[in-house]
């Protein structure tokens, strides 16, 4: 399932056909001794449209949900919806008025296996201070002993309008594993 994602990613950097291009700007790394990653100056990125998270990731214990705050705003304004693709049935949720946007099992736990889970945070019209800050996303989880799934979700912060200046990616529980990737990619528009 990664790699089905990847060959997504490759095609959207491709460009052509009218597409805009994508441009990377900065990836992180994690270590395995990290709870959280942020990309801040994200105010000096105007030349962009949107921006764009493309990760693979890994909890270093059994955590799987990935939260990710705006302008390091914890004021309960936040706001998930997701749908969720078993291959066999369709399940929706939300949670509202939370310290975080939330994604339920959008990152591999350290299940004895060196699966990384998959995704594409895409945080539109960012810089405009006139809006809601939000975002959508894609992303797979695989437990070969229990499920693959596929999801689409979406979040936002309800609280003042306001420009994106820094997005934090958060795990609650433990640390994003080793090697868990993160890029960030400028869109114009």
């Amino acid at each position: 399932m990664s790699l089905m994602l990847l060959g997504i990613l490759n095609s959207q950097a491709a460009g052509g056909g009218g597409v805009p291009a994508f441009e990377l700007l900065a990836t992180q790394i994690s270590s395995g001794s990290t709870s959280s990653i942020t990309f801040a100056g994200l105010n000096a990125y105007t030349d962009y449209k949107h921006l764009q998270i493309r990760y693979t990731v890994k909890n270093t214990g059994g955590a799987t949900d990935l939260g990710i705050r705006f302008n390091g705003q914890t004021d309960g304004n936040y706001h998930s919806h997701g749908i969720r693709g078993t291959g066999s049935s369709v399940q929706a949720r939300s949670q509202t008025f939370t310290s975080y946007v939330n994604f339920e099992y959008a990152m591999a736990s350290s299940n004895g296996t060196d699966i990384f889970s998959s995704g594409i945070l895409d945080f539109l019209d960012f810089a405009n201070a006139s809006t809601k800050p939000m975002l959508r996303a894609a992303y797979g989880y695989v437990n070969p002993a229990v499920f693959t799934d596929i999801y689409t979700a979406s979040g936002m912060y309800s609280g003042s309008n306001q420009a994106i200046s820094s997005i934090t990616l958060l795990t609650f529980f433990n640390n994003f594993a080793a090697n868990s990737r993160f890029s960030l990619y400028g869109i114009k528009g």
